[in-house]
């Protein structure tokens, strides 16, 4: 009678086990409550959208649009959803990204839905909305064989966390970066589909990445992250389980690293020489306790002090100008700033202190309506900022914390690499690419912090809080399972364990019918 209880029970477990295979009911609800969601925020009047700040011109010329209106007030003061069709361009500004790819069918599919002749933005909008929708639905379907518990948490964390304004503000726009978090969420779920599923291995390595190429080519900072994904593209190599696994993995990786480059190497010199000049005279100098003796080690004239606290933008800005470029870019670059900072650790220190502060900080100070709507200039939606509030009044703007969250994750991930050594391939896996991820996280900050000054570093810190939320849901879903398999384990031992004499043998035999943990 006893062991036609443990049977009848393993039966149970496994059968819902296989069950959970699927979506369930809840998280169909939740994928379905996070369409809303996007459409509400997207398609919805008043629409919520983003200013142009002067950038949407690096992709609406090679894609087929422009302004309207070509004034300022018109363009910078508040966000605007109808734009002109134009002929696509030839990539005159030399800004490789795949938002471009995305903004091109939007092209082609805009001429189609518009009845007034103009490109409704929300056509682009609605596509980035279903990019990020897909990828939510991958990572959630990829975890199936999590308890119930921790896959409803990671649905409504995803859902809750990705649906905020802060991030669906910037898919009414032609900012590049928009696909940046798009195609991270979507690696990730197309990776998760690769170490999880016994079958499709080499259609979810493919899609992967594909996925993967398409991030780092998004904007030219996301580039030097493919050096991380090269590690964990030929880690992927070694599930495919082929003859040709190593030969695989280095070709996977020789491809990625030489797109990466290419995407870095081919940013526009004007985004290179602005961000530059920001970083030097909006930053460095301008935090400085001796400017002149700043300039002098990096070998330039004092006559460049009047430049100090200023920005590339400014009213008759010397950026374009012959002898600018002579007295400055011609002896500074990139690399000659973080030589500065590596000779100056202390200033770097407070260079990262200093990014600290805004480090989670999610929604921009863009206003987020239309001139139409009737709020004022600068206004900013209210609606699905419960996320991006908490974190940013939860989360210390310190470098300690970013210390703290990232390399404590990744002393766990090594901790667990060590205890769980002779676990199987697909485990050691999944620790590796997330202690990648904090790495990946931990490049996108000093990325942003080292390449740019304090102009708009929200927008710049885009990427590194979409890494740094996938971060966190990890560690929640991470500890959520830990303490739900700990409860199921003593309820099992605590109602069979006893009325079969000592027990353990029938509850290890139900531990294998029904792939119970350890």
């Amino acid at each position: 009678m006893a062991e036609m209880q443990v049977g009848g029970l393993c039966q149970t477990h496994s059968t819902i086990r296989e069950r959970w295979l699927r979506l369930d009911r809840f998280e169909h609800g939740v994928l379905f409550v996070a369409a809303l969601i996007l459409i509400y925020q997207i398609t919805i009047p008043p629409i919520v959208g983003l200013i142009d700040n002067g950038d949407f011109f690096h992709l609406m010329s090679p894609a087929g649009f422009r302004h309207v209106s070509e004034k300022p007030e018109d363009m910078n003061v508040f966000f605007n959803s109808k734009f002109l069709f134009e002929k696509p361009g030839l990539l005159e500004t030399h800004y490789i990204s795949s938002e471009l790819l995305i903004a091109r069918v939007a092209r082609v599919i805009g001429p189609i839905l518009s009845k007034d002749g103009l490109f409704d933005i929300r056509v682009l909008g609605l596509m980035h909305a279903a990019l990020l929708f897909s990828g939510i639905a991958l990572i959630i379907s990829a975890h199936s064989k999590l308890r119930k518990p921790s896959r409803w948490i990671l649905s409504l964390l995803l859902v809750w966390i990705f649906t905020d304004v802060g991030y669906v503000s910037f898919f009414n726009s032609f900012y590049a970066q928009t696909a940046s978090p798009l195609f991270l969420v979507l690696t990730a779920g197309f990776f998760a589909l690769l170490v999880s599923k016994d079958d499709k291995k080499w259609t979810y390595f493919a899609t992967f990445y594909f996925a993967a190429l398409l991030f780092i080519c998004s904007k030219p900072q996301e580039a030097p992250q493919g050096v991380l994904l090269a590690v964990i593209v030929f880690l992927a190599a070694r599930a495919l389980r082929t003859r040709w696994v190593k030969t695989l993995g280095v070709v996977s990786v020789a491809v990625m690293l030489m797109f990466a480059a290419l995407c870095y190497v081919s940013s526009p010199t004007g985004v290179k020489n602005n961000s530059l000049y920001n970083a030097v005279f909006g930053d460095l100098l301008k935090n400085s306790p001796d400017p002149a003796a700043d300039l002098a080690e990096l070998k330039l004239s004092n006559d460049l002090l009047k430049y100090v606290g200023t920005h590339a933008f400014i009213k008759d800005s010397p950026v374009p100008q012959d002898w600018f470029k002579a007295a400055f870019y011609q002896k500074v670059r990139h690399e000659d700033l973080l030589g500065f900072y590596m000779r100056h650790p202390s200033r770097l220190w407070k260079l990262i202190t200093r990014r600290s502060a805004k480090a989670f900080t999610l929604v921009t100070h863009y206003g987020n309506f239309e001139k139409r709507s009737g709020f004022p200039p600068g206004t900013k939606s209210s609606a699905f900022k419960i996320w991006s509030d908490f974190k940013e009044k939860v989360f210390p703007g310190s470098p300690w914390t970013l210390v703290v969250l990232f390399f404590g994750n990744i002393a766990a991930v090594a901790l667990l690499l060590i205890r769980d050594r002779k676990s199987g391939d697909s485990w050691h896996l999944r620790l590796s690419a997330f202690g990648i991820l904090n790495l990946m996280a931990v490049g996108a900050f000093l990325t942003s912090t080292l390449g740019d000054g304090t102009l708009d570093i929200v927008r710049q810190l885009f990427t590194f809080n979409a890494m740094t939320d996938l971060c966190l849901i990890g560690d929640v879903v991470f500890l959520i399972e830990a303490i739900t398999r700990k409860i199921q384990k003593l309820t099992l031992y605590r109602l069979y364990a006893k009325p079969l004499g000592d027990g353990r043998g029938n509850v290890e035999a139900c531990r294998v019918q029904s792939n119970l943990p350890s």
